[in-house]
């Protein structure tokens, strides 16, 4: 899979930048869609962060938006930037943004967002493709993603009734592999343990022995992942961004490692309600 380039042609919205540096701008592109770009005044890492988890959703099947390579002029990212980096008095660092191409993920405005764990069981009980729901337990087992709350975890898209109807992963990755700067990726290699976090428990609560077997076969779409395709996601990192080869290839390896290991470790434990800890039989693997 290759993603598609699209001119970001203007800024149409955005949240102003958090105390860390990062923050996100919504850009018209020139297909007239609007698209969510998370940016950091001082490293791309997290923008590469959404771009990595986009992609796998994308090959494990999961109920991701459309996401494509936002291409800007050089003066509109600068004044992006300068016009953040004001507002938090900083001075950034913009040797690390390569041809001014950044990951964009499509924004659908009015989209509902759950605010509580009543609203998280009832979008899940309303929502036409339920079972994309339970795509999100191997995907952040995978990525070591602990940055689930109520307001990113799940969007309801609406239909043509205007009607919140479709579940979507609100992928929100730009801290997996358990930080936003890939300093924890040798910590987090070879974790494989139930996410301690309270509303990831809500989440596992949710799943019993019948859905259990989803989330087992969206842990097979994970194993199944070619090497060749995470090759190819390395080959887009290293075109698109100004990180250290050796970086990439790291992130390569651990989604590597962690892909074949992934549906051996994904045992039941971390539910409460599952009583029966494997699908039936391995046929499916």
């Amino acid at each position: 899979m290759k993603y598609r380039k699209v001119i970001a042609e203007r800024k149409v919205g955005g949240k102003i930048a958090k105390s860390d540096g990062r923050f996100f701008v919504l850009v018209e592109g020139s297909d007239k869609k609007i698209y969510q770009v998370k940016i950091n005044l001082v490293t791309t890492k997290g923008n590469q962060n959404e771009m990595i988890t986009h992609y796998i959703g994308t090959k494990m099947d999961a109920p991701v938006l459309d996401g494509c390579i936002l291409v800007f002029s050089k003066r509109l990212l600068d004044s992006i930037i300068d016009l953040a980096a004001a507002s938090m008095q900083a001075i950034p660092d913009k040797s690390f943004f390569r041809r001014t191409e950044l990951f964009g993920v499509e924004w659908h405005d009015g989209a509902k967002f759950a605010n509580s764990e009543d609203e998280v069981k009832f979008f899940f009980q309303m929502c036409k493709n339920r079972n994309a729901f339970f795509a999100i337990y191997p995907f952040d087992q995978y990525l070591r993603n602990y940055d689930r709350q109520y307001h990113n975890h799940m969007i309801m898209k609406r239909d043509e009734d205007k009607k919140p109807s479709h579940y979507y992963m609100t992928i929100d990755g730009d801290r997996i592999f358990g930080s936003p700067g890939w300093n924890l990726l040798n910590e987090e290699k070879s974790k494989f343990e139930c996410f301690p976090e309270k509303f990831h428990n809500l989440l596992y609560s949710i799943v019993d022995d019948e859905s259990y077997k989803t989330v087992m076969r969206y842990a097979v779409n994970i194993s199944h992942i070619n090497e060749s395709e995470l090759d190819l996601l390395l080959k887009i990192l290293n075109d698109v961004y100004n990180d250290p080869k050796c970086e990439h290839d790291k992130i390569i390896e651990i989604l590597k490692y962690r892909k074949d290991k992934l549906y051996d470790f994904c045992d039941g434990t971390c539910f409460s309600n599952v009583k029966k800890k494997r699908l039936p039989t391995n046929a499916n693997r």
